[in-house]
């Protein structure tokens, strides 16, 4: 779950006077705020973090200047090897990577303004992921089954798909990669140099794509393009 500055800032000063404890720190935080014995606390993960951005900028969050990004990319891998997507490795995922890094934007954005948007894959709408997305976004999930349905057969309507994927493929692939790992590489150096302004341009594009979405009461999009 997103922490607010409170939680963070009574974690990290207990952190340090009781000796730098991971264990210290969640127990007392525990305490402090009355959370009942399985009830949610930071991980140590997620309390390292917020040390580890206080010492470099003098904040329990990282810098960012703009409500347009990229979060990832994320590599579904165990032991070093590439697995497929299911209904255990994504919710795993989400609640591993995807949100300790929303918990970095919400000094800067507001979390309750987020909606989150997927698609029907089986592993994305699996029971387990299901309770997790909503618990992270509450009335606030565009998915099969969500709190707003998710079209089928929507590509258009997916900035991953429209743009995002496309977009790597022809940076990424510009000299084929030697192996796996120059693979996975190139995707992250190019996911950093995305321009701010290109990620302005492509939600603007498709809130563009929703409003002729609805003029066409759901048909194709034949005029939906990127516009430059």
């Amino acid at each position: 779950m997103p922490w607010s500055g409170e939680y963070r800032g009574f974690a990290v000063r207990t952190y340090f006077e009781n000796g730098r404890s991971v264990i210290a720190t969640q127990r007392a935080f525990r305490l402090h705020f009355n959370i009942p014995r399985h009830g949610p606390i930071p991980n140590g993960k997620a309390i390292r973090r917020w040390i580890e951005a206080l010492e470099d900028n003098g904040s329990t969050r990282r810098p960012r200047v703009s409500k347009f990004w990229v979060i990832g990319p994320y590599f579904f891998e165990e032991d070093g090897s590439s697995v497929t997507v299911n209904s255990q490795r994504y919710p795993a995922m989400l609640e591993d990577f995807f949100e300790p890094k929303l918990e970095e934007l919400s000094e800067e954005t507001n979390l309750g303004d987020i909606w989150f948007q997927q698609d029907g894959a089986t592993a994305h709408t699996a029971q387990v992921a299901m309770v997790k997305l909503r618990q992270m976004f509450p009335a606030r999930l565009v998915s099969r089954r969500g709190d707003v349905e998710w079209p089928p057969g929507s590509p258009d309507l997916s900035i991953c798909d429209f743009f995002l994927w496309g977009y790597l493929k022809e940076k990424v692939f510009r000299g084929r990669p030697n192996n796996l790992e120059e693979l996975k590489m190139r995707i992250r150096e190019e996911i950093a140099v995305i321009p701010l302004e290109m990620c302005r341009r492509a939600a603007e594009n498709f809130r563009h794509r929703l409003q002729l979405c609805i003029a066409t009461e759901g048909h194709h999009l034949p005029d939906a393009i990127f516009r430059k």
